[in-house]
């Protein structure tokens, strides 16, 4: 692919660094006007957009095209963040009324421009779009005002139908962390706008029915294998099989469960974590462990009674490692014991790795670690660096102890 393909919004990146820049900003408006700016940034929107239209006619190989869309989105949303920053920065103080009036329009028009070259390759080139990219603040502020407003809705309706406390605080706890995240990408924030839209449509529906079982399947069906809401349903399978009075109705209890939750078919491609496995298949797999569990009790018992420790075993499978550790100090942990070679980690393993650990401990602040954000902290901050030093300092401290005991 010609090299002048691939750099399309090069135009945009340049006018932000001289023109349109905070420095010279007040300059620019006061030798061009403010419509004249912005019909040249139209001008260019549909130069970009035609361009992207053309592209796909042309001759190139797949990943080519893969990488021309996603190399002009990457850019798009850099620029986007880029232009919010000046437009944030702007002081009215400093630069005036009059320039920061019109600098404020021009950002905005900007913003919109690069807005829409977005909306055209996430419409029609979608094929391409990279959904793992963090979207613009702008998008992401947007939709957490947005998520907001409906929470308070969101809120009131599930209170209305008298879902179970435990389970609505599951629902609301992942909506409000989403709000508050300085990041997201795009699958994530399609994946919980898709959440937010679902439980308001079902909850619209004026029913008497087990609400508790109408969300719960809901979810599963949008695959929210999020671990706090496996625990959840895991415990209230376990409370359901555990009133059965005899170990024959409690084994056609959990029969009854697998049969039910083969019925829900998830909907396709939509996962709070793609890489986990499939909600469902994480309660069946799940069911077949207790299932075994109850027929080793009986063996040794060798006598048909109800099983009676249900409920405490999903406490148990469910155990992750608690660590007093931040993620920043795991991540530097990892890196030291992989480079001490006390972890021995194959080639290519390392994320495999990092998964492990998001899986199975937790950190001073939250139960669920991104692998992604672990990795990312094997390269630690000074802050974190004096700590780890500080902290094998209190290790030789204890070995000493040790050896003197």
């Amino acid at each position: 692919m010609p090299n002048q393909t691939k750099l399309e919004l090069l135009s945009f990146g340049d006018l932000l660094c001289t023109d349109f820049s905070p420095l010279n900003i007040t300059t620019t408006l006061q030798t061009k006007t403010i419509d004249n700016l912005k019909q040249e940034i139209f001008i260019e929107t549909q130069r970009i957009i035609n361009e992207f239209k053309n592209v796909t006619c042309r001759n190139y190989e797949e990943y080519h095209l893969e990488r021309y869309i996603q190399t002009h989105q990457r850019e798009a949303i850099n620029l986007m963040d880029k232009t919010s920053q000046y437009l944030q920065g702007l002081d009215q103080g400093i630069i005036g009324q009059n320039i920061y009036e019109q600098a404020t329009t021009l950002y905005q028009s900007i913003i919109s421009a690069l807005e829409n070259i977005l909306n055209y390759i996430e419409k029609e080139q979608c094929k391409y779009f990279d959904l793992s990219v963090c979207v613009p603040d702008t998008y992401r502020i947007g939709s957490a005002e947005l998520l907001k407003a409906n929470l308070n809705i969101l809120t009131a309706k599930l209170k209305s139908k008298a879902i179970d406390p435990a389970l609505q605080q599951i629902i609301l706890n992942y909506i409000t962390a989403y709000c508050s995240r300085q990041s997201c990408s795009y699958k994530q924030l399609i994946y919980t706008k898709l959440i937010m839209s679902c439980l308001l449509e079902q909850l619209s529906i004026n029913k008497d029915i087990d609400w508790d079982k109408k969300m719960m399947i809901g979810l599963i069906y949008l695959n929210f294998n999020t671990v706090t809401f496996i625990t959840y349903c895991k415990r209230y399978i376990a409370v359901s099989v555990s009133a059965e009075p005899t170990f024959t109705t409690q084994t056609a209890k959990f029969s009854w469960y697998i049969k039910e939750i083969k019925k829900i078919h998830l909907k396709p491609n939509v996962a709070y974590k793609i890489s986990r496995k499939p909600i469902s298949e994480l309660l069946l797999d799940y069911i077949n462990l207790e299932q075994l569990h109850m027929l080793e009790v009986q063996n040794q018992s060798h006598e048909k009674q109800p099983v009676k420790d249900l409920t405490e075993r999903v406490e148990k499978i469910d155990f992750k490692l608690p660590l007093n550790l931040s993620v920043e100090q795991l991540g530097l942990f990892t890196e030291l014991f992989m480079r001490a070679k006390i972890l021995l980690i194959e080639k290519g393993k390392i994320m495999t790795t990092m998964n492990f650990f998001s899986q199975h401990v937790t950190t001073i602040g939250t139960d669920q670690i991104s692998a992604l954000s672990l990795n990312k902290s094997r390269r630690p901050n000074v802050r974190t660096t004096q700590w780890m030093k500080e902290m094998l300092k209190t290790m030789h401290k204890v070995l000493d102890d040790i050896e003197a005991e």
